[in-house]
């Protein structure tokens, strides 16, 4: 396979797999860093472009570059999507990012439970990063560019962590988010997910009038044996349903971005 990302046409099942394959030998390039990025966002209206890496060696001599804010270190998966989309309005885009409490209606496709499932199964604001300082979703004059606010978001694979949510940029120029999670995970006592093992960036560039390029980046770390981990398909549908959020479309909308796990090279 060539090394750049390219298109492969694969027929499942009688039909064609709704998403752009990238080469497991490659690792994401973000439009930040200067040059083409891989993935590249497809045509409007296409699925989205994805790539993932899961290789040891790969990973533990990967430099992210200085843009993303990342410092170098051993990471189990980095996930890339890529995609264009339409947006009027992205004071409405804002709103999604602080109601909190509209992610439960977020769904993303399992590919272990063959279902649509619930992306968090809790979303809660906080006024701090204590799980307990649980208040209300935050106004448009409490987001100051920069300064992260908490969330506590749980879900099916590692329960309820804490987070915060970033808008480090937003303008008709460029929108910016970074997502990470400030307190460690913990399953049956045992912490599972260290501070910053699951961190996000989302960046977005307008295009065209009302046409936008959304291109996001997540690594995570989780201390679990191997046949717990979730797998590249998980991780990439898990992307695909904040990337619906984001562009104002059902999340749960078929078919999903990957139908089964084997689906995914990484």
């Amino acid at each position: 396979m060539a090394p750049d990302l390219t298109r492969r046409t694969l027929v499942l099942a009688g039909t064609l797999l709704p998403f752009r394959l990238a080469a497991a030998v490659e690792l994401p390039v973000p439009p930040c860093a200067g040059g083409s990025p891989r993935p590249a966002p497809p045509r409007l209206g296409q699925p989205p472009a994805v790539l993932a890496c899961t290789d040891t060696d790969l990973l533990a001599a990967w430099q992210p570059p200085d843009c993303l804010g990342w410092e170098a270190k051993p990471v189990d998966v980095v996930l890339a999507l890529a995609a264009r989309f339409r947006l009027d309005d992205i004071e409405a885009l804002l709103a999604r990012f602080t109601t909190i409490s509209a992610l439960t209606r977020l769904r993303y496709w399992s590919v272990t439970r063959d279902a649509w499932r619930p992306l968090f199964l809790e979303a809660v604001p906080l006024a701090s990063a204590d799980p307990a300082a649980t208040r209300g979703d935050f106004r448009r004059d409490e987001i100051v560019l920069g300064e992260p606010v908490h969330v506590l978001l749980e879900d099916d694979l590692i329960g309820a962590v804490v987070h915060s949510i970033t808008v480090e940029t937003f303008s008709p120029e460029l929108i910016r988010v970074t997502m990470r999670n400030v307190l460690p995970g913990r399953v049956l006592g045992a912490e599972v997910l260290p501070v910053d093992g699951l961190q996000t960036v989302l960046l977005l560039e307008p295009e065209a009038p009302g046409v936008w390029r959304y291109w996001s980046i997540m690594r995570a770390t989780i201390h679990a044996p191997g046949f717990m981990l979730p797998s590249a398909a998980s991780y990439a549908n898990r992307a695909m349903a904040i990337f619906r959020h984001v562009a104002n479309l059902r999340t749960d909308a078929e078919p999903p971005l990957v139908r089964r796990a084997g689906d995914l090279p990484s």
